[in-house]
């Protein structure tokens, strides 16, 4: 905040504009933590989407066999 004051760059990381609002106090730190939570599922989903339209993608789900995986990306 000392670098850029009141003019924060348009894109930020996510969380930055609302932990500013907080150091500002024009906004409650529980309704920072949602808007983070809330911007972070959106995130996820978009780059979910952006995946399932590239070619040779493949998802793996928990629990993860770590030495088996390991083998498939070495040996891809």
């Amino acid at each position: 905040m000392a670098r850029f004051g009141d003019a924060l760059p348009p894109k930020l990381p996510i969380g930055y504009a609302a932990a500013a609002a907080v150091v500002r106090g024009t906004l409650d730190l529980g309704e920072a933590i949602r808007r983070v939570q809330v911007d972070t599922r959106r995130y996820a989903g978009r780059q979910v989407i952006w995946l399932r339209r590239e070619r040779g993608v493949e998802g793996i789900a928990p629990p993860w066999d770590l030495e088996a995986l390991a083998h498939r990306v070495t040996e891809a």
